[in-house]
């Protein structure tokens, strides 16, 4: 499989990932998933000297830890700074927020390994940073790396980018909000966006109908068979919208 190449920002998801602080930007990444290093100066400085910071000062061996073991993955030291700053901020008790850190960053490693896997390189740091806490927050939301990996083999198939895979996952994790799916419905509702003639820009409305339909009281497999077979027919959101319709007026 070719390399393939991220150069733009991926947008967030509709769902909140609760980052509250910005930290300092990282300069230009290499040409690899390679992270540069990062000063951890100031988190030790707001440890120490934070009000908040304060309370999670006995537990700095942990903390170190935690660095160690995202820097031998190439996670950048960022998101664990800031999923850690979260958690103070919400007050959450020190070992809970250990725990929930690591939970993060098990997830941030196995969007590393899905980058590595389909050889997706990403040139700039900032994107590269922004790619791993998106694919979290889909692994968050109930799609498993199996499919997401899945879904970018898909790329070249459809004419599609990594990021309009992205979008289509977004739009997964959403339907697997409203009612909890399988690992394979999820799977062909996915590819179906992709080989559909939607841009990405409109899966997210995808979602609204999806709700919509459940609203009829619809059955869930009828709805995810209406999607699929009209997207891969060649048809929009109007079609799918305008059959769930009339699917709903003969209830």
């Amino acid at each position: 499989m070719r390399k393939r190449y991220i150069f733009f920002i991926i947008p967030l998801l509709l769902i909140s990932y609760g980052f509250i602080y910005a930290d300092e930007e990282a300069s230009q990444g290499e040409s690899q998933n390679s992270v540069q290093p990062v000063s951890q100066q100031s988190f030790k400085k707001w440890l120490m000297n934070n009000p908040r910071g304060k309370r999670y000062a006995g537990y700095t061996e942990y903390f170190n830890s935690l660095f160690e073991s995202a820097s031998e993955d190439d996670i950048p030291a960022e998101l664990i700074i800031t999923k850690i700053r979260e958690g103070a901020v919400k007050n959450i008790p020190p070992r809970r927020l250990i725990t929930a850190v690591s939970n993060e960053l098990y997830r941030l490693k196995t969007a590393k390994n899905i980058l590595d896997t389909e050889k997706i390189v990403i040139r700039d740091y900032s994107s590269y940073k922004d790619t791993l806490k998106h694919i979290s927050i889909l692994l968050l939301g109930g799609v498993e790396a199996k499919t997401i990996k899945e879904l970018f083999k898909q790329n070249d198939k459809y004419s599609r980018t990594e990021n309009d895979v992205l979008a289509a996952c977004d739009v997964l994790v959403q339907f697997n909000s409203i009612a909890q799916l399988s690992q394979s419905d999820l799977l062909k509702t996915g590819r179906a966006l992709l080989m559909s003639r939607l841009k990405s820009a409109s899966f997210s409305s995808l979602a609204s109908i999806y709700l919509n339909a459940r609203a009829k009281r619809i059955k869930t497999d009828d709805i995810l068979r209406i999607i699929q077979r009209t997207l891969s027919r060649g048809g929009g959101l109007i079609q799918i919208d305008q059959e769930i319709s009339d699917r709903g007026s003969y209830r």
